[in-house]
C-alpha cells in the first residue's frame, strides 16, 4: 500500500483523503442524528463538514510530510545500496588486480603469524626459496632460508619485530634455497598491528639481487683492472721517459757542446739536424707523458697571479723565431681593456698557446699567424684567447674529432708532418681542467682557428725584487768552488763535466749515492748535484743521510740540486721534501746549470 501511494502526487493524495474524510463524516453524523433526533439536522450536518474539513488539512499535511520522509529514505537508501555495489565491484576489481600483482611481481611477500609460522606465501616467495606454499605453512624462517651462521641474529630480529619494534629495510645478507643454492636478497620487514597497537603477525618482502650483486662485482673487479692497467701504464710511461730522458740530456747537451765548438757548414748544419732532432723526440715524450699524467688525474694545477698580456708578448716572442724561419709573419692582438693581472696557472696557459702556435707554424706555408687576447664579451672575469693561421685548414667532417686522443685530421698528416695527435688533447684536457672551452673554426685550404676561454679572477702581482744586470758576470761570488756529482751514467758524467769545463769550478764525480755520502763526510765541497734515481743508494736516500750526518755534527747545510728524468711536479715535491735545495730536470741546459750552480752557493 505505501509502495502505491508513493507513486502519487501530492494533489491526489490531498483529494482523496478529503473525500474519504468528507464521506465518512457526513455519513457519520447524518447517522448519529437520526439515532438521536429522529431526523437528519441541516445544522450537525454543516458542523460535522466544517470540523471534518479542517481535520482533513491537518491529517493530509501531516501524511504528505510522512511520504515525503519515507520518499526522501527510500532514495537515500537506493543510492546507498547503488554505491555499496559499486564500491563491492571496485573493492573485488583491487583485490583481483592486488592479488594478480602480489602473484607476478619478483618481490616475495610473506606474511608470519605470532610465533613467526608462514601463514602467506606468495609464487616469488616459490620462486627465490623453492619452497611452494604448502610446504612452507607453519615454518619459520631459521627453518626455511636462514643460513647456520645467521641464526642468532635472525632470531634476535625477529624477537624484536614481535615486539613491535619497526625494522624496515635491512643490508643485502645470503639465504639458502631449498636445493641449497646461497642466494643474497634485500628484505623489507615491518610488524603488523591491529588498532589498539599490538603485534598480531609480520610482513616479509624479499627481493633476490644475486644477479645484481655478481653485476657490481664484476664491475669492481673490472674497475680494479682498469685502474691497475692505468697505473702500470703511467707507470711503465714514466719508467719509458726516465729511460729515454737520460740518454736525450746527453744527445741534446753534446749537440749543444758541439754547435759551441769551431765547424764548417756542413758539420754545423749536421749538428743542427741532431739538436733539432732531439727536441723534436723530446717534445713527444713531453705530450705522451702529459697525457698520461691527465688521464691518471695526477695533473697539478697551480693558482697565482700572473699578467697575461705579458704572458701573451713573451710566448708570441718566443715562437716568432720558429715562424720566421719559415718566412711567416707572427702577429699580436692584445686589447687594451685586459686586467693587469689575473690568478691561474700561466705555466699551463703558456704549454696551451705554445701547442697551438707550433701547430699554425707547422701547417702554415705561407701567410701570417695572429695571437689574439681579449675579454670574453659572454662572461664576466674570463679570457678568451685565439690562435689564427692562415695553413691548409681542416675538412669540416674532421672538426668534430680534432680534440681526440691520438687523432689527426687525415692518416697523411702524421706522415708529412709527424706529431702523435696528442697535442690538441693534451690542450683540451688543460682548459677543461682549469673550467674553461676550447672550440675550432676552420675551412679546407683557407686556415684555422684555434679559441679558448678561461676563468681569470682580477689579482695583484706581487712586488720582486730586482734583478741583476743581463750582462752580470758568472762566478763573480766564489769561483774556486768545489762540486761533488753523483751519476750513474757516464755518458752524463760526461756531460757535466763538458759543461764545466771553462769554468773555474773543480768537479769531482761518484757513480752511486753511498759513495756521494762517504766523500761527502771525508771531503769539504760546496756543492752536491745528485741524481735521484741511482743503483746501491738514490739521491733522495743519499741527502737524508747527509742531512742526518750534518745534524748530529752541528755542521753547515751542503747545497744539494737534485737532477732527474722524471718530468713531473711531484718529483720536484719529492725532492724537497728529502732536503735537497732546488730540482731540475734533464735534458738540462748549460746556461740552466750554471745558473742553478751560481744560484745555490751565492
Amino acid at each position: 500500500m505505501i509502495r502505491y501511494l508513493q507513486t502519487w502526487s501530492p494533489s491526489r493524495i490531498l483529494l482523496a483523503v478529503v473525500l474519504f474524510s468528507e464521506c465518512g463524516t457526513l455519513l457519520s453524523v447524518a447517522l448519529l442524528s437520526w439515532y438521536f433526533h429522529g431526523e437528519i439536522r441541516r445544522d450537525y450536518m454543516v458542523t460535522g463538514l466544517i470540523t471534518d474539513l479542517v481535520m482533513s488539512v491537518l491529517v493530509t499535511s501531516f501524511i504528505l510530510r510522512l511520504v515525503r520522509v519515507l520518499q526522501q529514505q527510500n532514495i537515500d537508501l537506493q543510492r546507498s545500496h547503488t554505491s555499496l555495489y559499486l564500491t563491492q565491484g571496485r573493492l573485488l576489481v583491487l583485490n583481483d588486480l592486488l592479488a594478480q600483482a602480489v602473484a607476478r611481481m619478483p618481490i616475495a611477500f610473506i606474511v608470519w603469524d605470532t610465533r613467526f609460522q608462514a601463514t602467506d606465501w606468495n609464487p616469488a616467495a616459490e620462486r627465490i626459496f623453492g619452497y611452494s606454499k604448502e610446504e612452507a605453512m607453519g615454518h619459520t624462517p631459521l627453518q626455511l632460508f636462514v643460513p647456520a651462521d645467521a641464526l642468532q641474529p635472525v632470531a634476535a630480529a625477529m624477537d624484536e619485530l614481535l615486539a613491535g619494534k619497526e625494522a624496515g629495510y635491512s643490508q643485502p645478507g645470503n639465504n639458502i634455497t631449498k636445493d641449497g643454492r646461497i642466494i643474497s636478497c634485500l628484505w623489507f620487514n615491518a610488524p603488523l598491528k591491529d588498532n589498539n597497537g599490538q603485534v598480531h603477525g609480520v610482513l616479509s618482502m624479499a627481493l633476490d639481487i644475486t644477479e645484481q650483486e655478481s653485476m657490481a662485482q664484476a664491475l669492481r673487479e673490472a674497475k680494479d683492472r682498469a685502474e691497475s692497467a692505468n697505473q702500470a701504464k703511467t707507470r711503465f710511461l714514466t719508467t719509458i721517459s726516465h729511460e729515454i730522458r737520460t740518454p736525450m740530456n746527453v744527445v741534446l747537451g753534446m749537440s749543444d757542446l758541439l754547435l759551441e765548438t769551431p765547424l764548417d757548414g756542413e758539420q754545423y748544419r749536421l749538428a743542427r739536424i741532431i739538436h733539432r732532432s732531439g727536441k723534436t723526440l723530446l717534445e713527444v715524450i713531453n705530450d705522451v707523458l702529459d697525457f698520461a699524467r691527465i688521464e691518471a688525474g695526477q695533473m697539478l694545477l697551480t693558482s697565482l697571479p700572473y699578467a697575461p698580456r705579458t704572458l701573451v708578448e713573451e710566448t708570441a716572442e718566443l715562437m716568432r723565431v720558429v715562424a720566421e724561419e719559415k718566412g711567416l709573419q707572427l702577429i699580436e692582438e692584445i686589447d687594451p681593456a685586459i686586467p693587469e693581472a689575473t690568478w691561474g696557472d700561466d705555466g699551463k696557459v703558456r704549454q696551451i698557446l705554445i701547442n697551438l702556435l707550433g701547430n699554425a707554424v707547422k701547417f702554415t706555408q705561407t701567410g701570417s699567424i695572429t695571437l689574439q687576447l681579449a675579454t670574453d664579451p659572454q662572461q664576466a672575469n674570463h679570457l678568451h684567447f685565439a690562435v689564427r693561421d692562415t695553413g691548409i685548414g681542416i675538412a669540416s667532417d674532421h672538426l668534430a674529432m680534432i680534440f681526440e686522443d691520438f687523432t689527426q685530421a687525415d692518416s697523411g698528416i702524421s706522415r708529412r708532418y709527424g706529431g702523435t695527435g696528442l697535442g690538441l688533447a693534451i690542450c683540451r684536457k688543460l682548459v677543461e681542467c682549469m673550467g674553461g672551452q676550447i672550440q675550432v673554426s676552420s675551412q679546407l685550404g683557407q686556415g684555422s682557428t684555434f679559441s679558448f676561454t678561461l676563468p681569470a679572477p682580477p689579482a695583484s702581482l706581487p712586488v720582486t725584487e730586482p734583478q741583476a744586470a743581463p750582462g752580470a758576470e758568472l762566478y763573480s761570488h766564489n769561483s774556486m768552488l768545489r762540486i761533488l756529482l753523483a751519476e750513474d751514467s757516464q755518458e752524463n758524467q760526461l756531460l757535466i763535466q763538458m759543461y764545466l769545463k771553462s769554468t773555474p769550478y773543480q768537479l769531482a764525480m761518484v757513480a752511486d749515492g753511498r759513495e756521494a755520502v762517504q766523500k761527502v763526510q771525508n771531503e769539504p765541497f760546496d756543492l752536491l748535484i745528485t741524481d735521484i734515481q741511482m743503483p746501491n743508494l738514490d739521491g733522495y736516500a743519499a741527502t737524508r743521510l747527509i742531512r742526518q750526518w750534518e745534524l748530529e755534527q752541528g755542521r753547515k747545510p751542503l747545497p744539494i740540486l737534485a737532477l732527474s728524468a722524471h718530468a713531473s711536479q711531484d718529483k720536484k715535491e719529492e725532492s724537497l721534501a728529502a732536503g735537497c735545495n732546488d730540482h731540475c730536470t734533464k735534458p738540462i741546459k748549460k746556461k740552466e746549470l750554471l745558473r742553478l750552480i751560481e744560484k745555490l752557493t751565492a
